[in-house]
């Protein structure tokens, strides 16, 4: 009997093989994007946690500068300053690869995302680049919104993890 043949549609069926194949390698698809996700979850993470340290480090030393003052200690939060700068620069690369592989795992049904919030949060993220930090306030606000990038990410990525 010839398989091709039972199909209105003139398409032949798959062997019985074949649909078991292509159900592994979706599932393998699958997994490899969620692990992809994950992966750039944890870079994003990495840099905001440096971050997160070094604007700590800058806001204590900026506390110590107006109390105390002197030239080493603006230099020492100027830098912290600037470093937290580069972290967030690097925060920001990694939350838009972040998106792209979310966007990946979205696009193929793999879970069922509510990306609503992340997504409001990240074009915020993205559409407010920080600058300079001169002034202990705008370093209090980055170290807000860096500890919100944290606990967002983290939601997402242990959604992620857990469909594995």
């Amino acid at each position: 009997m010839d398989r091709g043949t039972h199909d209105p549609s003139g398409i032949p069926e798959p062997e019985p093989g074949q649909t078991r194949d292509a159900e592994a390698s979706g599932l393998a698809r699958r997994r490899l994007e969620i692990q992809e996700a994950i992966d750039a979850a944890d870079a994003a993470l990495n840099h905001l946690e440096q971050a997160r340290e070094l604007l700590a480090s800058a806001g204590n030393w900026g506390m110590f500068d107006m109390l105390v003052g002197g030239m080493f200690s603006s230099m020492v939060k100027r830098d912290k300053m600037r470093r937290a700068n580069d972290e967030l620069a690097a925060a920001r690369g990694a939350l838009e690869r972040f998106v792209v592989e979310l966007r990946d795992v979205e696009n193929m049904g793999a879970l069922d995302l509510d990306m609503g919030d992340f997504m409001l949060f990240a074009d915020v993220f993205f559409d407010n680049p920080f600058v300079d930090f001169y002034v202990q306030g705008q370093i209090r606000e980055a170290q807000y919104k860096v500890d919100k990038a944290i606990e967002q990410v983290s939601e997402v990525r242990a959604l992620l993890g857990r469909s594995l």
